[in-house]
């Protein structure tokens, strides 16, 4: 019993200066780094639905059809885009963009903004997100650096020393699955209770009381798809039309329907309402909302669109 204890204590003795100088060995690399073993837990991110903020500007990232940078340029979660970020099976994680399905690409050339624009995952689709003061900072497997905000969005060419800090927000997952709607109908904002009207020169404004000095509108599918529409005023018999700049009135102006005269239907679910929509435009992949002016197409996320609600034309009713 003697020999077995003097044969292994010299043995833990060893054992624990290798310990020792393993642990200082990671402290110095970490120090050299500029990082504290401390700060960092690396792939930190539950799997789930977030918004992503620049904790610097305080401004949370939009990505969209028409510009699939990933940019922070809003105040606020409810209107920022909604990425469902996931774990891979290396351990690192991915980033998708509910609204065009598409995954986050980082570059390798680390100057070239990240975008919702890839399908499948690779390097280039992969990141670490490392938890530290305030935030995670981002790392894109593409070429090992990190992201960092600049006038064009997020870009991975910062290191240790001069990355961006983001805070990633739970936020509520959008409808994906775009709904069939066609029928001759009303168009209601529900939370206002007005309804959709043109004026002379076919602009579209909320300020009608009832249905019965609302504008009475034909939904129609388009092509082979079920699930994108058209909105066609039966006033004037125009189709109504979204600019892709968002910032002007939607109008009941064109004859023939293309890009711009094309809608998706997403139903949200609201106890009691019925029939109730968040309406996407496909000019530029932003969402109506009701305005003092007039509709616009300028909503960048789904939840800070209006919601509107389609009644089934039916007059004489109101």
């Amino acid at each position: 019993m003697a020999d077995r204890f003097f044969i292994s204590r010299p043995l833990k003795i060893v054992a624990l200066i290798h310990s020792v100088m393993f642990a200082a060995a990671v402290a110095a690399v970490t120090c050299a780094l500029g990082v504290s073993a401390a700060a960092v837990a690396p792939r930190a991110v539950a799997a789930g639905s977030y918004a992503i903020q620049d904790t610097t500007s305080g401004l949370f990232v939009v990505s969209y059809d028409a510009k699939k940078a990933l940019v922070p340029t809003v105040a606020t979660v409810a209107e920022a885009t909604v990425f469902q970020i996931g774990s891979l099976a290396s351990g690192s994680q991915f980033m998708r963009n509910y609204e065009l399905n598409k995954l986050v690409t980082a570059d390798s050339s680390g100057t070239v903004p990240f975008e919702s624009s890839r399908d499948t995952i690779g390097s280039f689709e992969s990141f670490d997100f490392d938890a530290v003061t305030g935030g995670y900072r981002i790392r894109a497997l593409s070429n090992s650096l990190f992201a960092t905000t600049t006038s064009s969005g997020l870009v991975n060419g910062a290191t240790v020393s001069n990355f961006t800090t983001y805070a990633v927000v739970s936020a509520e997952t959008p409808a994906t699955q775009g709904a069939t709607v066609a029928s001759l109908t009303y168009i209601q904002d529900y939370a206002t209770g007005l309804y959709l009207t043109q004026d002379a020169a076919g602009a579209i404004t909320a300020s009608a009381t009832s249905n019965a000095t609302a504008t009475t509108f034909l939904l129609s599918t388009t092509g082979s798809s079920t699930t994108v529409t058209t909105i066609e005023s039966q006033t004037n018999g125009l189709f109504l039309t979204a600019h892709d700049t968002g910032d002007q009135t939607l109008a009941a102006s064109a004859a023939a329907a293309s890009t711009w005269e094309q809608f998706s239907f997403f139903g949200i679910f609201v106890q009691g309402a019925g029939s109730v929509y968040k309406i996407k435009s496909k000019s530029n992949g932003l969402y109506l909302k009701t305005t003092a002016n007039g509709v616009v197409n300028s909503a960048y996320s789904q939840l800070s669109g209006t919601l509107y609600k389609v009644w089934q034309a039916n007059p004489g009713r109101v």
